[in-house]
């Protein structure tokens, strides 16, 4: 028979809590209890993902990583805005899709996807180094981008952006990164400088003393380079046309009536460029003359030549030229220091991609 507990053992039990095996039970339910609580937080938290996969939130451009830049991560939102903003501004069609290179082989679409990308590329590192350099958009260039936006929006199908997820949001956050990369860009092109230009307009007459072709060019030697020479007599009988039509042309007879009468219109005419860019031998006459004035007879290898300005300087087209050459010069700078960018903030040639959301852009698709 066992022993009766004395009143030691209850007060020991008093004071240690409930016998061993009650507390082993409580413990056990504690952790049915915890257990429970934490399948049921899991399920909770399954059946959120579930309907956070049903409703396509997952799948939104804006929550779809296409590729970083550095520290940029660019989403698809923004890559269809780009896409979208291209397409309207270069009036792409399926048409100049499906163009192949002659050359190389490569379809017009890939070619456009890749220049898209440059795109994004240049303007998030030239951010990227704005924001090194602390540089910020002024109170009057944020009400700029403001108004940007809402001249973007106004010439847009809202059906478009909302088809390709697209935000005011985020447009208005590009916008702002696209200013300030052309902020830090304007430092590097604003101190471009072409000169001036002068854009003439001048009459060649040539007088061949080799013999020519029908089309106009020099017949050649069995090694197809080698022009062949007139004899003495006509090359002098070429020096004695160009002499004649010289005074003619000072008389201010037209030259192209002057060079059909010594047969050699097929060779002669008007050319206009910027004075300094015709052949060296030339120049010292394009760059001198006044309008209507002639050079005297040039004996060249190959033929004599007289020059006759007909207008010495087009300045209307002479602006036009020093814009080309100023902005075909700007963009050199900018590339060459854009090149000088990209080492600073180390980005390669390619950006990080993420998953296939880049590799899976179609253009076509944008198309429809």
């Amino acid at each position: 028979m066992g022993k009766k507990k004395t009143n030691r053992d209850e007060q020991k039990n008093n004071e240690n809590g409930a016998p061993k095996e009650n507390r082993q039970e409580t413990t056990n339910k504690v952790k049915e209890i915890v257990i429970t609580a934490l399948v049921g937080v899991l399920m909770l938290v399954v059946v959120v993902f579930g309907l956070w996969k049903l409703s396509g939130e997952d799948d939104k451009p804006s929550n779809t990583l296409a590729f970083t830049v550095g520290t940029e991560e660019v989403y698809m939102d923004e890559v269809n805005l780009v896409i979208l903003q291209n397409i309207q501004s270069t009036g792409m069609t399926v048409e100049s899709l499906d163009r192949v290179s002659s050359e190389n082989k490569v379809d017009a679409a890939t070619v456009y996807k890749e220049e898209m990308l440059e795109v994004i590329m240049d303007y998030k590192v030239a951010y990227l180094v704005a924001k090194e350099r602390g540089m910020e958009l002024t109170a009057e260039e944020l009400e700029d981008v403001k108004l940007d936006v809402a001249d973007y929006l106004s010439k847009v199908d809202a059906r478009l952006l909302n088809q390709w997820g697209i935000e005011k949001s985020m447009i208005q956050e590009v916008y702002e990164q696209r200013y300030l990369a052309h902020k830090l860009e304007t430092t590097i092109t604003d101190g471009v400088e072409v000169g001036e230009y002068q854009y003439c307009t001048v009459y060649f007459m040539l007088f061949p003393k080799v013999e020519m072709t029908a089309d106009g060019s020099y017949a050649t030697e069995e090694d197809g380079e080698t022009p062949i020479m007139l004899s003495d007599s006509e090359i002098e009988q070429a020096k004695a046309d160009a002499d004649a039509a010289l005074a003619e042309l000072k008389a201010g007879t037209d030259p192209d009536e002057v060079a059909k009468t010594y047969g050699v219109e097929s060779y002669s005419g008007q050319e206009s460029n910027i004075s300094t860019s015709f052949d060296e031998v030339f120049t010292k006459y394009t760059t001198t003359l006044k309008a209507e004035e002639c050079s005297p007879v040039i004996e060249l290898e190959s033929c004599y030549a007289i020059v006759k300005m007909i207008t010495e300087n087009n300045e209307e087209m002479a602006e036009q030229i020093v814009e080309y050459y100023e902005a075909d010069k700007m963009q050199e700078a900018l590339d060459e220091q854009r090149a000088l960018w990209y080492e600073q903030v180390g980005v390669g040639e390619e950006p990080e991609y993420a998953g296939k959301a880049w590799s899976s852009v179609n253009l076509y698709n944008y198309l429809q």
